[in-house]
């Protein structure tokens, strides 16, 4: 197996252990699990952190209430900003590297 295709599995594994991890430590707290999975996918071991320094909610079962989710929202929000940040430098990058094998190619071919 080349190097490549082994940081490659890794690189899309890593992160769906991270947020497995995330989701469970999220049960085991009373929290939404299925937004704690999201926050750990996109952001990967911050997440993880979080969701591991947090406290746990409380949840009234004579009154089916528990405490409010805010910081995974805010989490989520930052997630999604982390995400799209990453997203558009990959972006970048990789179209600053096409256009610069793309120069390159042309100015092969001029000469």
């Amino acid at each position: 197996m080349e190097p490549q295709a082994l940081i490659q599995i890794i690189t899309i594994v890593a992160p769906i252990f991270i947020a497995i991890a995330g989701y469970g430590i999220a049960k085991k707290r009373n929290r939404k699990g299925w937004l704690w999975f999201i926050n750990c996918l996109l952001t990967g071991f911050l997440g993880l952190i979080v969701i591991a320094c947090s406290k746990p909610l409380d949840y009234d079962e004579k009154l089916d209430y528990s405490e409010d989710e805010t910081l995974g929202w805010v989490m989520l929000l930052i997630s999604l900003l982390w995400f799209g940040l990453t997203f558009w430098y990959g972006w970048s990058a990789a179209k600053s590297y096409h256009d610069n094998m793309m120069w390159n190619a042309m100015m092969q071919f001029m000469r």
